[in-house]
């Protein structure tokens, strides 16, 4: 299907050798890379893929809560804060990016 080799290895390793959990992971990750919303965090964030990657994995493929997320993270990324933090504080701020900027400037 032409996925990138490093994007089948990350789901291999997370969702193990069921291969219809690595298909649907893969074609939730290209679609929503190609979110508009989503991709404004394309010019703020170097490893914008692997992001996406990383938070459908976070999600357990929920494309719902994904999309809320990586939505979220678009906003905040352009501030320069630490990935892993920005993840925590929006997963605890229920994906609020104003809640999560409040608890990240604290």
């Amino acid at each position: 299907m032409g996925f990138p080799l490093e994007r089948l290895g990350k789901a291999c390793k997370s969702l193990g050798d069921d291969d219809q959990q690595m298909i649907n992971y893969c074609l939730l990750v290209d679609k929503l890379m190609e979110d508009s919303a989503i991709m404004k965090m394309k010019k703020s964030t170097s490893n914008y893929s692997s992001i996406v990657e990383d938070v459908v994995l976070m999600h357990s493929l929920d494309e719902s809560k994904s999309r809320k997320h990586l939505e979220s993270f678009s906003r905040l990324a352009e501030f320069g804060f630490e990935t892993s933090k920005t993840h925590k504080a929006l997963i605890e701020c229920s994906f609020d990016h104003e809640k999560a900027l409040e608890q990240l400037l604290k």
